[in-house]
């Protein structure tokens, strides 16, 4: 073998090495970085996801909670609540609310958020009360927080800041009695001596809604009206009650929770009382011995077809309490004879459980006589 040959051999066994080229590297390392990211993003999408899927599952639960308030549903919303809240005892609410109660309000789930841990979360409700359907005015829309927790994350969400509101209701005195679904709820607890203010108050706890309650009128002879319509509604059966709606908002609104739901409009209760003190005195005149008790001295001297009226452009009548009445500087007159007399009435009313008034006691005073 000659030399070039062996040295043909020797190149031939060790060929030349090929090198990478630095673009080739970079390609590869870009490569898996993104491939890392896609990997990462990916894990943390599906993290999200399902945190997203428990968040919405809050909401759902405090959506569901609200949709049983807007029933009148309050034992199954009683139950979605946790064992260490004080809850509202409504047992009337659920005849007492408005029907559909869902078209006179409404309430929503306006966003949610939650833990971490995905133990506590918490719901904004938005909130929306009955239309004024006087004033023509947009129902006010406010919002109030629900929060919720659980114990672990097998365990159902449990509501901890119940939707439940103390509300102060006025009441006028001449309604003593305040009704839900037929049934006296509260009561005017002054006796008919103290009573000699314009209204007396009671409060309620109830859920956020839209309530019919009633008021129980004491005489007949009254009218009264919802507020705002300013209508006299009846109330059940009984002519002597009377019916008005109030809407509950939210807890922790900015208004203040207290109603006004009705007013006496101008009554024929002053009117009803000339009229029974007319029958009596002419009755005392006729020689009727049922009302001999309560006739004054006058009505004994008068001839016996006397027959009183009043003069009806004077005599102004108020009721200082419930059960006292006063007629102020009004003529009473025999139109036949031309016989009158100026005359300061006073006196004590009771009612029977048809709100028929008798007059208990009549003290009848001339003008500027004390």
């Amino acid at each position: 073998m000659t030399a070039k040959t062996r040295s043909e051999s020797t190149d031939k066994a060790a060929p030349a090495k090929k090198e990478t080229s630095p673009t080739a590297v970079m390609l590869r390392a870009s490569g898996l970085f993104v491939l890392v990211l896609l990997l990462l993003f990916g894990v943390l999408f599906i993290k999200q996801a399902l945190h997203d899927r428990v968040r919405n599952n809050a909401a759902d639960v405090a959506a569901t909670y609200c949709q049983y308030l807007l029933n009148g549903s309050f034992e199954e919303a009683a139950a979605m609540e946790s064992a260490n809240t004080t809850s509202v005892t409504a047992e009337h609410g659920r005849a007492a609310l408005a029907t559909p109660a869902s078209s006179a309000v409404s309430m929503r789930v306006a966003d949610s958020s939650i833990s971490n841990d995905e133990l506590t979360a918490s719901a904004r409700i938005e909130f929306t009360g009955v239309q004024n359907p006087i004033a023509g005015q947009k129902p006010s829309t406010y919002s109030s927080t629900i929060e919720l927790e659980r114990s672990s994350t097998d365990e159902p969400w449990r509501i901890t800041t119940p939707l439940v509101t103390t509300v102060e209701i006025n009441m006028p005195v001449w309604t003593p009695a305040l009704l839900i679904a037929d049934e006296e709820v509260a009561a005017n607890q002054a006796s008919n001596e103290e009573s000699n203010l314009p209204t007396w108050t009671t409060e309620l706890t109830l859920y956020p809604g839209a309530y019919t309650i009633g008021a129980h009128a004491l005489s007949a002879d009254l009218n009264v009206a919802a507020i705002p319509e300013r209508l006299a509604r009846p109330y059940g059966d009984n002519p002597l009650n009377f019916a008005s709606t109030i809407t509950v908002p939210l807890p922790q609104t900015p208004v203040t929770v207290s109603f006004k739901p009705f007013v006496l409009l101008p009554d024929n209760a002053g009117e009803a009382l000339k009229a029974n003190l007319l029958t009596l005195l002419n009755g005392c005149i006729h020689n009727n011995e049922e009302e001999s008790n309560l006739c004054p001295d006058f009505t004994r001297t008068l001839p016996a077809d006397t027959q009183l009226e009043f003069d009806t452009k004077l005599g102004i009548v108020s009721f200082p309490t419930t059960s006292t009445f006063r007629i102020t500087i009004v003529t009473i007159r025999d139109p036949a004879t031309g016989w009158s007399q100026c005359s300061n009435i006073t006196g004590t009313l009771s009612y029977d459980e048809e709100g028929q008034s008798t007059i208990e006691e009549l003290t009848v005073r001339r003008c500027g006589e004390r």
